[in-house]
């Protein structure tokens, strides 16, 4: 149950990246890129007054890089020209549920976050999402092993370390089982 109520009321805040790589709208490209490559980023975003304009990922730079290849296209750009624009946001008091569902749902590796004012104040990439998700995992693991150690002490007295009346009716249970099975 704690579990659940804990997945219900994850914030996006407590897990979004509070340090984005951000660009203006007149970047060079090259230098664009480079600044992903020195952080080791998969993505920067291009704001305009602290509010996100436009995403340049991964895939906007290698699909850029196969025009080049094949002759049709040119690294000299800015990063306007290049970046996905309108990137779909979520608030910082989203849900991570939400978050998760949004991303899934639009095939996005990268949300990102604004506050009241509609500023931006992080990004919530992939690795946040799953990461999060691992965590609600082991601590159902955890839960599920508590519960299981619950049950085993529930069925023994405390004092004598011996099996209580809870222990000895499952005991019986067995027995008439086993008994109206073997006739």
């Amino acid at each position: 149950i704690r579990l659940i109520s804990t997945v219900r009321s994850m914030l996006v805040k407590e897990l979004m990246n509070e340090d984005p790589l951000i660009v203006s709208l007149e970047t060079p490209l090259e230098e664009a890129v480079s600044k992903m490559a020195d952080a080791k980023s998969s993505c920067l975003l291009v704001v305009s007054k602290q509010q996100p304009v436009g995403i340049v990922t991964e895939r906007d730079v290698t699909t850029l890089f196969s025009e080049v290849l094949a002759g049709k296209g040119d690294l000299n750009k800015k990063v306007e020209e290049v970046m996905t624009t309108e990137p779909v946001c979520v608030t910082e008091n989203s849900l991570f549920k939400d978050a998760l569902m949004l991303s899934r749902s639009r095939k996005l590796r990268h949300l990102p976050v604004l506050n009241d004012q509609d500023l931006l104040v992080g990004i919530v990439t992939q690795t946040n999402l799953v990461d999060a998700y691992a965590g609600l995992v082991d601590k159902q693991d955890e839960l599920e092993s508590s519960v299981e150690q619950l049950k085993l002490l529930s069925l023994e007295d405390p004092l004598l370390r011996i099996g209580n009346r809870r222990a000895m009716e499952v005991d019986l249970s067995f027995t008439e089982a086993d008994a109206i099975r073997n006739h």
